[in-house]
């Protein structure tokens, strides 16, 4: 590894060589761009006076990176970990601050999309990464504001308005067959507005049995009758995959296939002087999972899944001399069918209640879910987040929240040889507290954060030892500590157009000794995460370095470089990228070896 680093320092200086020769007076500075926050609350506020920690990704940086998918995109977050299982989206687990892949709450546009089947699913997304314009990742438990899932954090994918005439198109290829289009149009007919992309993959695969297909279809429209405007969108996503040892290390042979239909339309009404703001959503989504443990013999082991979730959602929002009050119901329906785990279904009411209010230098809000399930009866999750506006450069914060998670239909309801649901499971719940700090200057946005999560009740597969297989149980309570360092600098020097470091240590120590647990201890000690993208010398042509420090828990340590670069003119991008640039041999889940190096060559022409 040191050969390495050093190889790439070497490499790195060599060159930016040319550019030093360039004189002082050509310094550029850059006023950080201040988006605004939806996710850390009800009502939005600026990022330098949020309560809470927010890592944005925003459509700049997507289209600098060159991945082809959400979870790859979040990889370049600090603070989140994505284990892979199939690489260029095809399967991933996420999660937030050591919670466990099924902790962390996925939102499109605000709107829940956690399969309720398995967090496996999570990321099995209704839309293509063209249609994305950005990307919220909120830290720390997040009940308070949205109910159920958020326990480590939340991610809210945001897209991107159908406004205006658009067309994009795109077209990589590289390593181990690889090949992708992609295609987003968007046109408006009178008064309406469209935006509709297709994109499609696929590879030969990087070791036997990982070949993949990927489909995806998303379409956004929206119009605006004088104070009230009204949106529809869907999606659909198809993967059909080779599963080498994906679930389990005795079977090389499983294959899978995924689909998920999504639906949602909404309306946004304000009356005119501001003071009254209405959002009614009603949303559907279907997910089915096709499953064969050895594909050579399909009649062994077949499981067949589809869920399906009805919701609506209701937000109104207040205007007021002492600030703004937000009042949210919801309803929905989780459903599944299954040869495996059986037909059931659950049914969950919630009510919110959020006020915002700024004293001064101070913005505080305050509020509460209250969460009803057939299942298990009424949650309640409190929460107060704090900000303290020092000066116009510096915030402090703190915030202290409850969040709750309930068990998946799979740690219910699945039996196997191996794994033994549990239909006796409660759901889980932590209370989180974090005090942290954000200074921005003119090039230079940094921030600083403490946080501590104590689970109890927590939800996972616990290693029978007289039985010989794992058993979904409510089994420990796990205090969960640590520290995260962010820093952005753009255009220090002329040479540099963008630096990013982040940093996250974790430790977890839970109260139950002496168990084996599967997930629940599986989490990144030390993660450092750093990006430096930099001119070179023909004009037009940067260069972008990504490096990716991980040391788990229990499974030892990785260094990964990847590197892009790309020539952009006026309506078009060349780009080349190499994914693990040394060929470093790493894991992130045991018996599942990720891909080596892996180059790919693409374009991205806008017409119009």
């Amino acid at each position: 590894m040191i050969k390495q680093i050093l190889f790439l320092i070497l490499s790195f200086n060599f060159s930016l060589a040319p550019l030093f020769a360039q004189h002082v007076d050509s310094l550029l500075t850059f006023e950080l761009s201040e988006p605004i926050i939806v996710t850390a609350s009800k009502s939005p506020v600026p990022l330098m006076r949020s309560a809470r920690t927010v890592s944005v990704l925003d459509s700049a940086m997507l289209v600098d990176l060159h991945v082809n998918s959400v979870q790859d995109a979040l990889e370049y977050v600090s603070g989140v970990d994505i284990q892979q299982r199939g690489g260029q989206g095809v399967q991933a687990d996420i999660s937030l601050r050591g919670s466990t892949y099924e902790q962390t709450l996925i939102l499109i546009d605000g709107v829940k999309t956690n399969d309720p089947q398995t967090g496996h699913h999570n990321l099995n997304l209704p839309l293509t990464l063209q249609d994305v314009q950005r990307i919220e990742v909120l830290k720390g438990a997040g009940s308070r504001i949205y109910g159920p899932n958020a326990f480590g954090g939340v991610i809210n994918i945001i897209t991107r308005k159908a406004k205006g005439k658009r067309l994009l198109l795109s077209a990589t290829g590289g390593d181990f067959g690889y090949r992708e289009g992609n295609l987003n149009f968007g046109f408006p007919t009178g008064n309406l507005n469209h935006n509709l992309s297709i994109s499609g993959s696929a590879s030969e695969g990087y070791r036997p049995n990982t070949d993949f297909e990927k489909y995806s279809l998303f379409y956004r429209n929206g119009f605006r009758v004088k104070d009230t405007e009204f949106e529809m969108t869907g999606g659909f996503t198809s993967k059909d995959f080779g599963a080498n040892r994906f679930y389990h290390p005795s079977f090389p042979n499983q294959k899978e296939k995924t689909q998920v239909y999504y639906f949602k339309t909404s309306a946004e009404y304000r009356n005119s002087n501001r003071s009254f703001f209405v959002n009614p959503r009603l949303f559907w989504r279907r997910h089915t999972d096709d499953f064969l443990l050895d594909y050579t013999r399909p009649d062994w082991y077949h499981n067949r899944h589809k869920t399906n979730i009805f919701g609506v959602e209701i937000l109104n929002q207040f205007f007021h001399k002492y600030g703004k009050t937000s009042f949210q119901t919801e309803w929905s329906l989780n459903q599944i069918q299954s040869n495996s785990l059986g037909d059931h279904q659950r049914r969950q009411f919630g009510l919110s209640v959020e006020h915002l209010v700024t004293l001064k230098s101070f913005l505080i809000v305050f509020g509460s879910t209250f969460y009803n399930y057939s299942d298990w009866g009424w949650q309640f999750c409190p929460g107060l987040d704090v900000s303290y506006q020092f000066s116009p450069t510096l915030t402090f914060y703190a915030s202290a929240g409850k969040a709750f998670r309930p068990p998946s239909f799979t740690e219910l309801y699945y039996y196997s040889a191996a794994n033994h649901g549990n239909p006796s499971l409660k759901p889980e719940k932590t209370l989180d507290y974090e005090l942290g700090a954000r200074l921005q200057r003119r090039n230079l946005f940094l921030t600083f954060s403490l946080f501590q999560r104590k689970g109890n009740q927590l939800i996972d597969w616990i290693w029978d030892a007289d039985g010989e297989f794992w058993q979904a149980t409510n089994f420990s309570d796990i205090a969960t500590s640590g520290g995260e360092f962010e820093i952005r600098i753009l255009a220090p020097f002329s040479m540099i157009k963008d630096l990013r470091l982040g940093y996250t240590y974790l430790n977890s120590r839970k109260s139950a000794h002496g168990q084996i647990s599967k997930y629940v201890l599986n989490y990144l000690r030390h993660q450092l995460i750093l990006r430096i993208r930099h001119n070179l010398i023909l004009p037009g042509i940067t260069a972008a370095w990504n490096l990716r420090y991980e040391d788990r828990v229990n499974s030892g340590d990785h260094l990964l470089t990847d590197i892009d670069l790309q020539w952009k003119t006026k309506s078009l991008i060349w780009f080349v990228n190499v994914a693990n640039l040394f060929n470093r041999h790493y894991e992130d889940f045991t018996a599942i070896p990720q891909p080596g190096r892996w180059f790919k060559l693409g374009f991205r022409y806008r017409v119009f």
